[in-house]
């Protein structure tokens, strides 16, 4: 803990150290280049000064991450269970194949592949307020994927086979039985093959604003920044693009990972460190 204490501040001293040439840069004079890490994932800029008191950044930011999770699924038992003991020919066919007969020896979860959609890119203003201090104020704008997090994979194979079997009696029952998984406050159904596709939205073009210190177009070769803010993205939606998006009836129902957060927040948190060099 004490070797990243050090290693921050000095970073942050890098970052806050004026040792900078006498003249103002003019504008597009100079170009700089930046590597960067940080809660968007790892990304590129490229910076020129337009004035003593801002810069021009443009550059991409991605977060390649995905990870296989549970997800409840959501499927009405009790009305499964009322045909089953209504219909013998239903029971005897989910018999013969092996299959259960009532609603609790069913697959309660389904093995789904979760994925974040952090790819973005960006146009930022840098504001110095003060000519010879590195600390500047951050206003732009990030524009890329509107899928927050998407969700993709199949149902349970048992689950799939017991509802094509509930449906082959549909006309009988006058019940079309429909599976799916819940998400955030929302049930997401299956397609008639059992797959599942579902996505968290988000606005594509999204406002930032933030804070720093360091400079993007560095007055010496090599410099570093340090920058925090926030990227608003709007108010989440839940979407698929096969199956249809209900209201979650079933308050024991919940999904699991990082979806049951990221459905409710309007705001991204954003803390960055940067090598920055300047080309010329």
């Amino acid at each position: 803990m004490k070797k990243q204490i050090i290693l921050i501040c000095l970073l942050l001293s890098c970052c806050t150290t004026i040792s900078f040439a006498q003249r103002d840069m003019k504008a597009f004079e100079h170009l700089a280049v930046g590597l960067e890490a940080g809660t968007t994932g790892i990304g590129l800029d490229v910076a020129v000064p337009l004035h003593p008191h801002f810069a021009l950044r443009a550059g991409i930011a991605m977060f390649p991450y995905s990870y296989s999770t549970g997800f409840d699924i959501d499927f009405a038992s009790s009305e499964m269970d009322n045909i089953i003991n209504q219909y013998p020919d239903i029971k005897n066919e989910l018999k013969q194949n092996g299959l259960p007969t009532n609603s609790s020896e069913l697959d309660t979860e389904a093995n789904l592949k979760a994925k974040l959609g952090l790819l973005n890119g960006k146009i930022l203003v840098d504001i110095y307020p003060f000519r010879k201090a590195s600390f500047h104020f951050v206003a732009g704008l990030y524009i890329g994927k509107s899928k927050l997090v998407s969700v993709t994979g199949k149902m349970p194979q048992q689950v799939t086979e017991v509802s094509e079997i509930l449906n082959k009696y549909s006309q009988q029952t006058g019940v079309d039985f429909e599976t799916g998984i819940a998400l955030g406050d929302y049930s997401i159904q299956a397609n008639e093959l059992g797959n599942v596709d579902a996505a968290i939205k988000i606005n594509s073009i999204k406002p930032y604003v933030g804070l720093g210190f360091g400079r993007s177009v560095p007055r010496k070769r090599i410099g570093c920044q340090f920058e925090m803010g926030v990227m608003f993205h709007g108010k989440p939606k839940i979407v698929s693009s096969i199956a249809s998006v209900n209201d979650l009836l079933n308050d024991e129902l919940s999904s699991s990972g990082i979806t049951d957060i990221m459905d409710k927040i309007t705001i991204y948190p954003m803390i960055s460190l940067k090598l920055v060099g300047r080309i010329f």
